[in-house]
């Protein structure tokens, strides 16, 4: 009896821990976000609207756009951990409502043209104007987005291609992500979509990156369903990999 009263005991106690944890977590990557948004603010200004910006030395810029990389990939590692907490916690929450995919499109060019130039990665959006809009939480679908074409970005070497594409699907809506990149093994798709799981090997040495949480495809999946959508990938290794998400389309759209 005894025994089973201190083991209780403990039981509570590391679970209080883990929660002190998970709370600590959840305020520190609150608190992160707003410097990397004034990291980013300030390197578009310097690289996009400064008048002074044609002065600046090619090695310069050549800098500045690795920087604009790693803080954009420092943002969404520290975005995947405070989702990640919150649907733990159960408080994601998701406002649907029709979403046009060429604003999507026209975000992620912003965000991944310098990104993608830098890498000497040709980044196509290949979004017809005539597609209906989906039903969706546009906070948390751009986010999606970004997870996906910043993993292609990862996984694809330099004279490569990362895509963004759509089609109608029925009532639904087919957007595809694809790159030419190194692929994922059998092995790998099999969990591709589980906490912290991450793709064996690593990329090419010679191109700085931050390795991720694990937590990407995981939020991915679970924010698609949340909004009445699903995803898929196609993959072969050495040929690249197309990841496919179906959304409702908005009524009548």
């Amino acid at each position: 009896g005894l025994l089973a009263q201190e083991t209780n005991a403990m039981t509570r106690q590391l679970k209080k821990l883990d929660e002190l944890k998970d709370e600590f977590v959840a305020n520190v990557s609150h608190d992160l976000k707003s410097p990397m948004a004034a990291i980013r603010m300030y390197l578009d200004y310097m690289l996009n609207l400064d008048d002074d910006r044609d002065k600046m030395l090619p090695k310069h810029r050549q800098c500045l756009a690795t920087v604009v990389d790693n803080a954009f990939r420092l943002d969404i590692f520290v975005t995947n951990i405070l989702n990640a907490a919150k649907i733990k916690a159960g408080k994601m929450e998701y406002h649907l409502q029709p979403v046009a995919l060429g604003s999507v499109g026209q975000n992620i060019r912003a965000l991944f043209e310098i990104v993608a130039k830098n890498q000497k990665i040709a980044l196509e959006i290949r979004l017809p104007p005539d597609l209906p809009k989906i039903q969706a939480d546009p906070i948390h679908f751009d986010q999606i987005i970004i997870n996906l074409i910043s993993n292609a970005l990862k996984f694809t070497r330099p004279e490569g291609r990362v895509w963004l594409e759509a089609r109608r699907a029925g009532e639904k809506v087919e957007i595809i992500i694809g790159d030419t990149g190194r692929g994922i093994s059998q092995q790998d798709l099999a969990r591709l979509f589980q906490r912290f799981r991450q793709l064996d090997g690593q990329r090419d040495q010679s191109t700085s990156w931050i390795k991720g949480t694990g937590l990407g495809l995981y939020i991915t999946k679970l924010a698609l369903q949340a909004m009445g959508g699903e995803i898929s990938v196609d993959s072969e290794l050495g040929k690249g990999s197309r990841f496919k998400v179906l959304m409702p389309r908005a009524q009548g759209g």
